[in-house]
């Protein structure tokens, strides 16, 4: 169970380095696959989101 705890922490730490790559890239917020603002409560919820909620689930018709 050390090793599965390890990958998520190593994921996690991989998720929030690129959010704070792209807040310093004045990208931050934005969807990683259709470029739309991601909704604030998702990043409120997510600070690491690279996906709107669209996107995500895979219902990408707007």
């Amino acid at each position: 169970m050390s090793d599965a705890i390890r990958s998520r922490a190593l994921h996690e730490r991989t998720r929030l380095r690129l959010a704070m790559k792209s807040w310093q890239g004045d990208e931050y917020g934005s969807c990683n696959q259709c470029g739309e603002m991601i909704a604030p409560g998702r990043l409120e919820f997510d600070p690491a989101a690279s996906l709107c909620i669209a996107c995500a689930t895979g219902n990408e018709s707007r």
